[in-house]
């Protein structure tokens, strides 16, 4: 159902009830035979009010989903439950109402909140299947909303890059040797040279770093998507260009010694193969263009003054056409 979080259908909720008036006698009409009345037998008598068979059912239409009713109608057992625990609700309102907690204006108040939502449910039952057809979208419509935000569908840029970390103590996330933070810097630099003087990162990182994930792998990370290292190493790997070595860089791990081998860009998949998503992501959208739609169209006819805090008296007056 259309916007069905804003109005929550009642649960559990018992019908009013009221005792059936008696019908007027007529006479029949010459040589037609008179229909019976429909049977509508009495299952409790409590104070002066009949529950009857008509009550009960109503109340299983509201406190059993549709998909279900028919297994409870079924068993006997399971209907009896129900019956149980409807005739219960029933005694206790009743003696609810006997020591007048029906006369409390705040329980007025619940009570019409109470019948705006069954009001609410009722007209969303009769106008949401013709509300639901408006959210259709044809291939037109997806392929124009996927051509408008292709950035929601591509693949995430990654990179692949090694390093080496020279921890220390004051970083427990690293595997340090023991060393002070300058010691660890000064560490850092010394390796910085080696590397400027034409040793491989690779090599280099298998002798000093301290990353137990990469150490062994020459500081190699492969195809990683950016938000899975920390702000500060990723923001380097953003700057730099491939095959380009960093300045010693701190993060809570340590000083870390950055290149970058390749940058992956992410692409825009073909339409066809991420239709699906196109239209989970657009259908939320026209959802709500419709509901406003709608209400706008409740609008007319009525005369609508709405005072907010945050925004100045708007007054709709319909034509009352």
């Amino acid at each position: 159902m259309l916007k069905r979080a804003l109005f929550p259908l009642l649960s559990l909720a018992l019908v009013a009830q009221t005792t059936a008036p008696t019908a007027k006698k007529e006479s029949p009409a010459p040589k037609k035979a008179v229909a019976a009345p429909a049977e509508d037998p009495i299952l409790a008598q409590i104070g002066k009010k009949a529950v009857r068979q008509s009550d009960f059912d109503a109340f299983l239409e509201l406190a059993v989903p549709a998909q279900q009713r028919s297994l409870v109608n079924a068993s006997p057992e399971m209907k009896n439950q129900y019956l149980q625990r409807f005739l219960d609700f029933n005694i206790l309102a009743a003696k609810a109402k006997q020591e007048k907690l029906d006369a409390d204006p705040k329980f007025k108040k619940k009570l019409a909140l109470r019948e705006q939502e069954t009001l609410v449910q009722e007209l969303m039952l009769r106008d949401g299947e013709a509300l639901q057809k408006q959210a259709k979208p044809t291939d037109e419509i997806l392929k124009a909303y996927f051509e408008g935000h292709k950035d929601k569908f591509k693949t995430p840029d990654k990179y692949s890059v090694r390093h080496i970390l020279i921890g220390s103590k004051e970083n427990p996330g690293a595997e340090g040797k023991g060393l002070s933070d300058e010691e660890a810097k000064a560490k850092a630099l010394k390796v910085l040279a080696e590397l400027k003087g034409g040793k491989k990162i690779e090599d280099l990182a298998k002798e000093y770093s301290d990353d137990p994930g990469s150490k062994d792998k020459g500081g190699l990370y492969e195809n990683i998507s950016y938000g899975q290292f920390v702000p500060a190493f990723e923001e380097t790997v953003k700057k730099q260009t491939p095959g380009e070595i960093s300045e010693p860089v701190k993060t809570q791990f340590g000083y870390h010694l950055i290149q970058v081998e390749k940058k992956m860009p992410g692409e825009a998949p073909e339409f066809e193969k991420v239709k699906e998503k196109v239209k989970q992501a657009w259908l939320p959208q026209r959802q709500e263009e419709i509901f406003r739609a709608y209400i706008d169209q409740a609008k007319k006819g009525l005369e609508v003054t709405i005072k907010t805090p945050a925004a100045k008296p708007a007054k709709t007056k319909g034509t009352g056409k």
